[in-house]
């Protein structure tokens, strides 16, 4: 299942991905994942929760993004849930079709392997992305 929270910067969706983490790290009997950019949420999740600051693995382009978390799931076959944060800022995304095409990919790789993923993303000027819309909470 991937599930994306959109909404204007500001407007919660770090304190929302968070808690989503921390209600499936209760319920979960596998590995949650959490991956930002820098160090901002990391004194506050739960030390259970497998936290990764991106930036500290060279991680700044969406194909080194898609990388990694293939990376990880190919090593840890426990991972049931990978949550990340502020994605495109992580990726270096410079348009919507960067994005639908790194999140195709991503979903493709996260369902075979029959893992969760929800990512957080600021909102742009306009509209919501309709390759977004199936997958908004």
């Amino acid at each position: 299942m991937v599930q994306v929270i959109y909404g204007f910067r500001g407007s919660g969706k770090t304190k929302r991905i968070m808690d989503m983490a921390r209600e499936e790290l209760n319920k979960s009997k596998g590995n949650v994942v959490f991956i930002e950019k820098d160090n901002r949420c990391m004194l506050t999740l739960p030390h259970d929760i497998r936290y990764v600051n991106a930036s500290e693995y060279g991680v700044r382009t969406s194909d080194k993004l898609f990388g990694f978390i293939s990376g990880m799931l190919a090593a840890n076959f426990d991972i049931v849930t990978v949550f990340l944060d502020a994605m495109p800022s992580i990726a270096g995304f410079e348009s919507a079709r960067d994005t639908e095409a790194f999140l195709n990919d991503i979903i493709r790789v996260t369902q075979e392997r029959d893992v969760d993923l929800v990512i957080s993303m600021s909102a742009c000027e306009g509209d919501v992305p309709e390759f977004l819309k199936p997958y908004l909470i």
